[in-house]
């Protein structure tokens, strides 16, 4: 198990989500209180996002958020949602857990982790190899998971 390590502000924090994306292999769990663009929203995360998806049939992208009303202006992380929806899904927290959770959350193939408490504070911890830690934190998202609910105002309408 690797050592935390502080990631500071928002750019680091960004910064290393996008690392933490470019390696992963399985699974991609993303817990955020609005899916800020600053964060989930540049060029780049959003195209390694995509070369994941696209690189294997077992890749898996679950989007968990607090509050989905940023994240419907236009968000090009969940444009490509909607353009695969059978790799990328989307929920909303339940509301008896909107209110308890309101940190930032990746978990890359149940092994790394990048954690900010408190989607408000700037300072984040990252764990490059942490198993154990990503394992319960994984098990802890897929049980916030059942209990969401569909992003519905996320989803494209065709008509």
């Amino acid at each position: 198990m690797s050592e935390a390590v502080a990631v500071e502000g928002l750019e680091g924090f960004a910064a290393t989500a996008l690392a933490a994306v470019g390696g992963a292999q399985r699974e991609l769990l993303l817990l955020s209180l609005e899916l800020d663009p600053r964060l989930y929203g540049s060029a780049e995360f959003v195209e390694a996002v995509k070369r994941f998806v696209l690189s294997s049939e077992r890749a898996q992208v679950r989007l968990l958020l607090n509050r989905t009303e940023l994240a419907r202006r236009g968000h090009p992380l969940v444009a490509l949602a909607r353009r695969v929806p059978s790799r990328i899904e989307t929920r909303q927290l339940s509301h008896e857990r909107r209110r308890d959770r309101l940190d930032e959350l990746l978990i890359v193939d149940a092994r790394h982790l990048l954690q900010r408490q408190d989607a408000r504070e700037l300072v984040s911890r990252w764990q490059a190899d942490a198993p154990a830690l990503a394992k319960r934190e994984r098990e802890d998202f897929i049980q916030l998971w059942e209990e969401s609910e569909p992003a519905a105002d996320l989803r494209e309408l065709s008509i």
